[in-house]
């Protein structure tokens, strides 16, 4: 019997996916893109039946819902109405390595947007022993130039270069 683990890695979806809506004209729903994808993967009805967790919903059927939202994130595909999927002119241009790369790329930019708002929050909290805005403006302040002094010179060289 088939598990997860007997399913092609995660990044050899892309490149299938995006070739199944240029195959068919640039759209195509759900449904289509599991027939075109799973056919060009040579995936067997065994694999293909792998379940996911609980659910009624396949491994497969899971993953490559994964594969469009990623797609989207990146200018590749957008969902034009419930369950079609359409290329755009962005994902019709990328290579197999640029789709390959995608999950990379969409992760890093999840943490800089993840990070981006923990600093935000940090900025939103009180400063201790500020009575007012100002002198909070003020502390501010000496809190990012004692942030600064603790980066090495070296470090400190490399950031202006």
């Amino acid at each position: 019997m088939a598990t997860k683990h007997d399913l092609p890695a995660y990044s050899e979806y892309f490149f299938p996916t995006i070739a199944a809506l240029k195959a068919r004209g640039g759209s195509a729903t759900i449904e289509e893109l599991e027939q075109d994808v799973s056919e060009a993967l040579q995936l067997s009805d065994d694999i293909l039946a792998v379940p996911h967790g609980d659910s009624a919903r396949s491994q497969f059927q899971y993953e490559l819902a994964w594969v469009r939202t990623y797609l989207k994130k990146v200018g590749a595909v957008e969902n034009s109405e419930r369950g079609v999927w359409s290329l755009t002119p962005v994902g019709a241009a990328m290579s197999k390595t640029e789709l390959r790369d995608v999950p990379r790329r969409v992760r890093a930019e999840t943490r800089r947007s993840r990070q981006a708002d923990e600093a935000v929050d940090d900025l939103d909290e009180p400063i201790a022993g500020a009575d007012s805005i100002e002198e909070a403006g003020i502390f501010w302040k000496e809190r990012l130039v004692d942030e600064l002094l603790k980066i090495s010179p070296d470090a400190f060289e490399r950031l202006c270069q």
